[in-house]
């Protein structure tokens, strides 16, 4: 009898578990080689001679770490013992469960499909329908990749193509704050500058330095053992340099570009009960990492996140629902390939619990990951939504000029202008309002 009631409470909180229905993973590409063709004359290394790789490729220690993220992602989310696995997903590639997107790097590219090769192992890919043996030597599983145009790529490079957060940085570099941190780092810029034998070392561009110092210490290859000996001390400044170009309070949440109305459309797919993909994974930089960060508030609300995302580092969003037919959004972050995800609050996103409800965090994600006019605040003339945008904008105009031959038809065209303006406001003005203390119903939220 002692026996059955462990049994017993077992199964009744079993019963109770919710289900898992999507993961979405935002993840950096793995290890690669300094992304400029720079050294430390101290102590130089041909990184060109040395990899066999041109600047900013996928080393083969990349591959590693993606690989080996993606044996860990198939045991968390897909195998059949799976530690928490989506409901009803196919252990195989499928185009239904699965989507995978990349940046059009070379190291993206190839870290996503490394990846897809940790999830999916030899002897999961398909059959010839004829001969029943594998399509493939030893059963591979090719999974598609999809990308698009650098410059059209606000996904992903929302961050890179936005020109207008220049003018943000250069107006944080003369703040107060960020002038006393540039005092406080002089002494050991200036010890790097002797040890390295660089003549200068900017601290607003301290990258550009720590990124040869991270590649070198991650392949043995570094050798000024002071600078070994201040690699904690060199991380927190890179840390710290890092965040400032993605702080909420420096870059808003432009920086996000389009992944957060993206993210949010996919979780709306499964909430409204459409069709939908289980899993999505967007290979990115670390520029997607902490754009992402700050654009959720996570990194504003945990200390811990202000950090450069090392290599092959991760953010998992899990959409779950409980027995009663609710759904909630968990929030994880994995710091590098291998450090274990852990769940974090978002609390300044508007969520009263660590599993953030559904409608809070899709009021807080429209509200703060989602950039209202990105083109205009980014200066962005050249990616194609962009362009649209203003050949909207200029098309307007064109009527305007046109019909000032004509004073009757400026008349009804400055009255309708002046209508559009007059609405936009009033609609600026309803989402300025404090919200209802009874959120609206599920059917009343519209599809992103």
């Amino acid at each position: 009898m002692k026996l059955l009631i462990p049994i017993f409470v077992l199964l009744f909180f079993t019963l109770l578990e919710c289900k898992l229905i999507q993961v979405q993973i935002i993840n950096r590409h793995g290890d690669r080689t300094p992304y400029t063709n720079g050294s430390l004359p101290k102590d130089p290394v041909d990184f060109r001679k040395y990899f066999g790789l041109e600047p900013g490729q996928l080393t083969g220690l990349g591959m590693t770490q993606a690989h080996q993220l993606g044996v860990q992602l198939r045991n968390l989310y897909i195998s059949e013992n799976a530690t928490k696995r989506i409901e009803g997903i196919s252990t195989q590639w499928n185009t239904l469960d699965y989507k995978f997107q990349s940046s059009s790097y070379d190291r993206t590219l190839q870290t996503a499909w490394a990846i897809a090769y940790g999830m999916f192992p030899l002897g999961t890919g398909l059959k010839n329908e004829l001969t029943k043996n594998f399509s493939l030597p030893s059963g591979a599983a090719p999974v598609p990749v999809h990308t698009m145009k650098q410059m059209n790529d606000l996904l992903l490079k929302g961050w890179m193509n936005c020109p207008g957060l220049e003018d943000m940085f250069e107006e944080h570099y003369e703040s107060e704050e960020f002038k006393e941190k540039e005092k406080y780092y002089k002494p050991l810029i200036e010890k790097l500058q002797n040890l390295t034998g660089l003549p200068e070392i900017s601290f607003r561009e301290f990258y550009e330095v720590d990124d040869i110092i991270i590649v070198q210490m991650a392949h043995n290859l570094l050798k000024i053992k002071e600078i070994i000996d201040e690699y904690p001390k060199i991380r927190e400044m890179g840390d710290y340099c890092h965040y400032q170009k993605f702080r909420r309070e420096v870059v808003g949440n432009v920086a996000i570009g389009f992944l957060g109305k993206e993210i949010l459309k996919e979780m709306e797919k499964a909430v409204e009960g459409k069709q939908f993909t289980k899993f999505l994974l967007y290979s990115g930089h670390d520029t997607t990492i902490s754009s992402a960060l700050s654009a959720w508030k996570l990194a504003s609300d945990h200390k811990e996140l202000q950090i450069l995302p090392p290599y092959a580092s991760s953010i998992a969003f899990e959409l779950h629902q409980n027995d009663d037919g609710q759904f909630f959004v968990r929030v994880f972050f994995q710091k590098g390939h291998d450090g274990g995800y852990k769940q974090y609050k978002m609390e300044s996103l508007g969520c009263d619990d660590i599993d953030c409800k559904w409608e809070q965090f899709k009021k807080g994600t429209e509200k703060d990951a989602i950039p209202n006019n990105y083109c205009y605040v980014c200066k962005n003339v050249d990616t194609d939504v962009c362009i649209a945008e203003n050949l909207g904008i200029l098309q307007v105009w064109n009527i305007v000029l046109s019909s000032l031959a004509y004073p009757s038809v400026l008349a009804i065209v400055v009255v309708i202008i002046l209508l559009i303006v007059v609405i936009l406001q009033a609609r600026k003005i309803k989402k300025l309002q404090p919200p209802k203390e009874t959120p609206p119903s599920r059917e009343e939220y519209e599809q992103v």
